[in-house]
């Protein structure tokens, strides 16, 4: 059985957009943009409007007539969150390798090894500007709600994820106090 992986962003594309080195293992960067896409970039959309993106990139419909706001959407808020939350992942799966020998710490004889504390700053600050990505994105679906009916909707037979109107998940987060999370209205 042969699962098709659709991923969203090229790792070619993803390399010019990060200061990740060009010699790093693309094998490595498929499998960190598929499972940063999955995770973030779905719970962004909901599991609706992931899927429908995912099928318009598939099929090539994205550049479609008619289809204008879904490629606004991908280029100018889907891609710059992703390449944030992939290039997040990046720094662990890149220097960090599963064998039978158990969790290895990869190492270049001509450079020094950060350490945990380095990489967990780096990764924190990284999780910061992806953060406020998604809320350029989430205000951009919300102040276009009526281009994207998959946004506001769940399909209950498929399961699936609704989409995530808060995302901030460090600090503190006010709400504007008024209306509710279904109309976009509590960001």
């Amino acid at each position: 059985m042969s699962i098709k992986i659709i991923r969203l962003l090229d790792p070619e594309l993803f390399l010019q957009l990060t200061p990740i080195s060009e010699t790093a293992s693309h094998s490595v960067l498929k499998v960190v943009i598929h499972d940063a896409q999955e995770y973030y970039t779905q719970q962004l959309l909901g599991s609706n409007l992931y899927r429908k993106l995912l099928n318009l990139v598939d099929t090539g419909d994205i550049t479609a007539v008619g289809n204008e706001k879904y490629l606004e959407l991908l280029e100018n808020y889907v891609y710059p969150a992703l390449v944030k939350w992939a290039y997040h992942d990046a720094v662990p799966a890149l220097n960090l390798r599963m064998t039978d020998k158990g969790v290895m710490m990869l190492s270049d004889t001509n450079a020094a090894q950060a350490s945990v504390k380095d990489a967990y700053k780096l990764q924190s600050g990284i999780a910061n500007k992806a953060q406020l990505k998604d809320k350029l994105a989430v205000e951009y679906l919300c102040e276009n709600s009526n281009s994207f009916q998959e946004y506001n909707t769940r399909d209950q037979d498929n399961g699936g994820l609704e989409a995530n109107k808060r995302p901030f998940t460090s600090g503190i987060v006010y709400s504007k106090g008024r209306g509710n999370k279904d109309n976009c209205d509590f960001r």
